[in-house]
């Protein structure tokens, strides 16, 4: 798409019979096709592309610069997004223990994979993240009407980038309603518009009708959109998301499991209910979404790429689990998960995140990734666009980057204190108008 917008000024990939197709994602409409995904990785890649496309001559060349800056882009929102989800957690919890989140996130959970290849996630998850950021800074903290404006905006491109973003909306304005008041959630509400605004003007751009997307003129696809939900499955398929050896957390990301523990802790807190379930929404609007989804289990994807942009309603609560309750059992508990998490994730970020496709009860890193991994078959984008490494520099290169990510969480997690584990949870709300500063330690609950 971007090339098009290059080269012919248009968001059209082509017409019948002259398009080489490279995805199975693609819309036709008059004569022409386009891309059935929403346009708002493409349109926000496009400065990454256009370096890309001077540098192969403004030739197409689907495996070239564009290709790699494109999930250069990629890389770095999701990096960002780590970063992110760290800043969050200091909202609760103490340093160390925000680290071990991010650390969780970026390497235990599906974004690793998901960060190699060209796929939209780490951009949705970035921004989705900065607007859950700003607007539980805001409600404990206070700030300008310009977090707020910007928080909708961050919101706005998630769901611009990923539909199922835009439905964040609605837990986080009545967040706002009631930690602060309608007027907040207004301002909120008006830098959100940015995003639906964007989606429209596209969809009158390609398709002359506002209200036309392009997921409805999806190839091999008939009826209307709303009958592409079933919700008879929807139980059935959330049930996948956790304990499928296919798209189940249970065996990919067995670390985001301990996250419940620390979101219970969250919502029990009576000053943090409001916030946990703010972060409980986030992690069950993609489930319930995609659970009803016709093609629940993602496509060709190593893991349950779905639920990545609701993976920081359970890793940040991680944090907070761990501050709470630095026992040596629970520190080993962790430490335990997100070691084979890493490692799982690892083994399909270095070889291939397009796995086998399969039932239910497939395990993907037997089939085919880890078996890659033994032979030095390493097939990212870095690594193999160049042909830089031989199979045992491959093998070599694995180990250390493992062996990298297991000592840096333990010595993050063996240098936790209980005294640090006093926790910022609980922290009274500053009230809206209050602009005085205050030197008096914050009690653990506000006293009535």
């Amino acid at each position: 798409m971007q090339y098009a917008m290059w080269v012919r000024h248009s968001f059209s990939l082509g017409t019948n019979g002259t398009l080489v197709a490279q995805s199975v994602d693609l819309s036709s409409h008059a004569g022409n096709y386009y891309s059935a995904i929403s346009p708002g990785f493409a349109i926000l890649s496009f400065p990454f592309s256009i370096i890309g496309f001077v540098l192969d001559g403004s030739t197409l060349n689907v495996w070239g610069h564009a290709l790699i800056l494109d999930e250069a882009f990629v890389a770095v929102c999701s990096a960002s997004a780590a970063l992110v989800v760290y800043e969050i957690a200091r909202l609760y919890a103490s340093e160390k223990s925000s680290l071990v989140a991010a650390l969780s996130l970026a390497f235990a959970t599906p974004l690793w994979p998901a960060s190699t290849v060209l796929f939209i996630h780490g951009v949705s998850l970035m921004f989705s993240c900065l607007s859950v950021y700003f607007v539980l800074r805001f409600a404990r903290r206070g700030g300008t009407s310009r977090s707020l404006l910007a928080s909708g905006v961050f919101l706005g491109l998630a769901g611009f980038v990923e539909y199922l973003a835009f439905l964040f909306v609605a837990p986080l304005a009545l967040y706002l309603v009631f930690r602060r008041s309608l007027r907040a959630a207004s301002k909120f509400l008006i830098g959100f518009l940015v995003g639906p605004i964007a989606q429209i003007a596209y969809n009158y751009a390609a398709f002359q009708n506002p209200f036309l997307f392009p997921e409805q003129l999806k190839i091999g696809t008939t009826g209307a959109l709303l009958s592409r939900f079933d919700l008879s499955d929807t139980l059935l398929h959330s049930a996948y998301y956790f304990v499928s050896p296919y798209r189940g957390l249970v065996f990919f990301s067995p670390i985001a499991i301990l996250g419940i523990f620390g979101l219970a802790k969250l919502i029990e807190s009576r000053v943090d209910r409001l916030d946990g379930i703010v972060l409980l929404s986030i992690l069950a609007i993609p489930i319930i979404g995609y659970a009803s989804w016709s093609d629940w289990a993602g496509g060709l994807f190593y893991g349950p790429r779905f639920l990545i942009i609701g993976l920081p309603g359970l890793i940040i609560p991680l944090a907070v689990l761990l501050d709470q309750e630095p026992s040596k059992k629970v520190r080993l508990a962790v430490l335990g998960t997100f070691g084979l998490g890493s490692f799982v994730e690892g083994v399909g970020a270095l070889t291939t995140a397009f796995s086998v496709a399969g039932g239910p009860s497939t395990l993907q890193i037997a089939s085919l990734n880890l078996p890659w991994l033994v032979q030095g078959k390493l097939d990212a984008w870095w690594i193999n666009w160049g042909n830089l490494l031989s199979p045992t520099t491959g093998e070599a290169l694995s180990v250390t980057i493992f062996v990298t990510l297991w000592a840096t969480t333990a010595l993050a997690l063996l240098n936790l204190r209980r005294s640090e584990g006093k926790r910022v949870i609980g922290l009274p709300v500053v009230p809206f108008e209050r602009k005085t500063k205050t030197t008096a330690a914050a009690s653990p609950e506000p006293k009535t």
